[in-house]
């Protein structure tokens, strides 16, 4: 029998005793395997998610959602080691006593939800002072079956939870053409094999089961791949296929739990994800430059490669996350999609407190941060400071990296504080014709006004939402398709039934 790649993915990672997580070979500090921006960039992010944290619940108060003494809940699932939830819990303590903290720095209880018992020990170690203090608290938690009890009033936090989910791979050959990769274990680390442990079988043949029977693929899987048929087609015209598309099957169990949690009588929350993905568009292109399937671990050089067969249970596989498909569950789930944006508009939650003129903050938050570097990662003092500005700009400017917020959109959210986002609908699935010129593009820019650097970047059957992001150019997205519209440089529109995530439920944009 031939597992499939996901079952393979679930015992690489979360095997008790062989499991890159489950077992705790993963390092997250000191020597690390791979850094996360909470790491990266403590305590600077998070200050930053803590100020996020501080707009909603004042928001909250605000609107009469919030009483004066009601306990206040933030879970975060996936918590690595700690260090995200020991640096906001530490900036509330240190800001306990001032007037925008004052009402809530006494009530609010932050829990971790993790799935590895050896993480579990790594964030009660991290947390122990927050612990002691009743301020914190951590509990064995599968986010793929969320049970929270309710009514639940408060914040979820997921960072780069997603994207460790396991996932199926597909090999898509054309329309209607799908199949599902499997694996021969006897081959696996058998080296000069041109097909390596590789077997696909197509889904006409029948979805095979862990017992060895067969039946018809899941119903939520044929739904995702009815709607980006148009968007496969694309492909096929521009003579991109095959490719390979990545899909979690976990993904609709734990948005229907996340709704079920947020939509419960008396629930009053939100959830944040940040991960790394984009839209479907960009999870079907096969020229980006990162791959939508890779590795991190102990082997640095390694990062960002695809040898997801080698040093089975030893590295992190990980995948991009198609946030066009997380946003049709949660729709279905009875959620919104509050915000959807670069990562980076987490650093603009604390209004001018990262903005121009906030000097002095900068210089405090920096010199913080080089302090954490220089004691976690040993570099020496004077370096560690020369590094923390080049690693903010590097937060910043980092492609491919996006915040999601979801929530039921009766509750309100200050999404004044995040900057422009990115409407999930059918135009952010759309991309250039692969006819037009680079000279009729620049033309055609440059008479509706917009910078010419954008011609540089949109790739003709690529994703533009994730061309524009990738060089900081987000905010021109709506001018861009709109000019590419009247032009017509961009397909009609995928009729209703494609990949039409503006079926979804009317978005209170000005909560």
């Amino acid at each position: 029998m031939h597992p499939s790649f996901a079952q393979y993915m679930e015992e690489c990672l979360y095997h008790p005793a062989r499991g890159y997580y489950g077992s705790g070979k993963v390092r997250l500090r000191g020597k690390a395997h791979f850094w996360t921006y909470p790491q990266m960039l403590s305590p600077l992010f998070g200050r930053w998610m803590a100020e996020l944290i501080g707009a909603v619940l004042r928001r909250w108060k605000e609107d009469g959602h919030l009483s004066p003494r009601e306990p206040i809940r933030i879970l975060e699932l996936g918590a690595g080691e700690g260090v995200m939830a020991r640096d906001v819990l530490d900036h509330i303590h240190e800001h306990r006593n001032d007037p925008a903290w004052a009402p809530f720095s006494h009530r609010i209880l932050y829990e971790c939800g993790e799935i590895s018992p050896a993480l579990l020990l790594r964030q009660r170690e991290t947390l122990r002072d927050h612990i002691f203090a009743g301020r914190a608290g951590v509990r064995l938690q599968d986010a793929r079956e969320l049970r929270v009890a309710t009514p639940f009033r408060g914040l979820v936090l997921c960072n780069e939870l997603l994207d460790a989910f396991p996932c199926e791979r597909l090999r898509i050959r054309g329309p209607g053409e799908v199949a599902r990769l499997h694996l021969d274990l006897s081959k696996l680390g058998r080296e000069g094999d041109p097909q390596g442990p590789e077997v696909l079988i197509p889904l006409e043949d029948g979805w095979l089961r862990e017992d060895g029977t067969r039946g018809p693929p899941p119903p939520a899987l044929t739904e995702y791949l009815a709607g980006m048929e148009p968007l496969v087609r694309d492909l096929a015209g521009s003579g991109l296929l095959p490719v390979d598309l990545v899909w979690q099957p976990a993904l609709p169990s734990f948005l229907r739990g996340l709704g079920e949690i947020l939509n419960a009588e008396g629930s009053l929350g939100a959830a944040l994800l940040l991960d790394y993905g984009g839209t479907t568009r960009h999870i079907l292109d096969p020229r980006v430059p990162t791959p939508h399937l890779r590795v991190y671990g102990p082997a640095r050089e390694r990062a960002h490669g695809t040898q997801v067969y080698e040093q089975a249970g030893g590295q992190d596989i990980t995948c991009d996350v198609d946030f066009s498909e997380v946003a049709r569950l949660a729709w279905g789930a009875g959620m919104d999609v509050r915000f959807f944006g670069p990562q980076s508009a987490l650093a603009l939650a604390g209004g001018s407190s990262w903005g121009e003129g906030a000097g002095a903050y900068q210089e405090e938050a920096l010199d913080l941060m080089a302090e954490e570097l220089a004691r976690q990662v040993g570099f020496a003092s004077e370096v560690a400071r020369r590094l923390a500005p080049v690693l903010v700009k590097r937060f910043q400017r980092a492609p491919g990296y996006w915040l999601m917020v979801l929530g039921p959109g009766c509750v309100p959210f200050p999404l004044e504080t995040l900057g422009p986002q990115l409407p999930l609908d059918r135009r952010a699935l759309r991309g250039l014709i692969l006819s037009v010129s680079p000279s009729d593009l620049r033309r055609t820019l440059g008479g509706e006004g917009l910078p010419e650097e954008i011609a540089e970047v949109l790739k003709p059957c690529g994703d533009i939402a994730a061309d524009l992001s990738d060089h900081g150019l987000l905010h021109y997205h709506a001018r861009v398709v709109e000019a590419l519209e009247r032009n017509g440089l961009l397909p009609p529109i995928a009729p209703a039934g494609g990949p039409g995530w503006d079926s979804g439920p009317e978005r209170d944009r000005d909560s």
